[in-house]
């Protein structure tokens, strides 16, 4: 391993996938970096998504890019951790930021990428984590006194396509088709100060549209705005839009916990 100009740090293997072989990418680089202040305006570097850019599963399914990502956010990507509510971990992991370009090998899945990314922070970040279940505060996804007011997915092929989570105005919206209970309150765990459990009891998919005010600071584009006055909020919405409601408990909830890593990657 050798150090490049701007801390760009390069690793080369060969990523096979026996059981006897650690799956890892076929090269990486890793570089440290300061997070931008503000709105990205026009023009500046692209910004990924938190899973980052690219991999198996879309169209350059041979190289995963990550952007301004912090240590923690890697290691929820890596765990596929699917909200903070599931991860514990040292409050300096969320402020330290990286850029990473690794090439993935031919063939390989999602679930080897996310393998190979667990490893390479084992590798370069001696991250060493373990996994608990912790009897927690929950919301409980519940159906409200009414009834559901939710309408069964048909799976119309002429129907307009679900343009999934929207911000506008203000406001938050959600457009999704075919979803079950259980993935759609794994999606609340976003808007809520704690992990929500499906008990709603229903089957089968639904076609979910759900409308309420942005209330959380910092969440959203940068210039979404105040939360919109006239629109209700997650907990109100919930009951009249779709008749359900979020009902306080405790519960079981796994966890992931980081028992240590590196501030800043080893040499390789």
């Amino acid at each position: 391993m050798r150090s490049l100009s701007g801390g760009l740090i390069l690793l080369g293997c060969t990523a096979l996938f026996a059981q006897d072989v650690r799956p890892v990418f076929d090269a990486v680089s890793i570089r440290p970096v300061t997070p931008p202040v503000g709105p990205i305006l026009p023009g500046s570097r692209p910004v990924c998504p938190a899973n980052g850019c690219g991999g198996p599963g879309t169209g350059s399914p041979e190289r995963i890019t990550f952007t301004f990502s912090s240590l923690r956010n890697l290691i929820r990507t890596a765990y596929d951790v699917r909200s903070s509510h599931h991860m514990e971990s040292p409050a300096w992991m969320g402020s330290v930021y990286f850029d990473i370009v690794a090439n993935v090998p031919a063939g390989a899945s999602r679930d080897q990428a996310n393998l190979m990314l667990q490893n390479l922070l084992a590798d370069r970040f001696q991250l060493k984590v373990h996994r608990s279940t912790r009897e927690l505060p929950v919301y409980a996804l519940v159906v409200a006194r009414n009834g559901p007011k939710l309408k069964v997915a048909d799976d119309d092929p002429n129907a307009p396509k679900p343009r999934g989570t929207l911000w506008s105005g203000g406001r938050k919206k959600f457009e999704f088709n075919s979803w079950t209970m259980g993935r759609f309150a794994r999606t609340l765990e976003s808007d809520v100060d704690r992990p929500v459990i499906d008990m709603t009891g229903l089957e089968g998919a639904y076609d979910i549209r759900l409308e309420f005010a942005e209330t959380r600071s910092g969440f959203g584009p940068p210039d979404l705005g105040p939360p919109d006055p006239n629109a209700p909020e997650l907990f109100t919405a919930l009951t009249e839009q779709l008749g359900l409601r979020l009902e306080s408990r405790r519960g079981p909830v796994d966890v992931l916990i980081v028992d240590s890593a590196l501030r800043q990657p080893t040499e390789n």
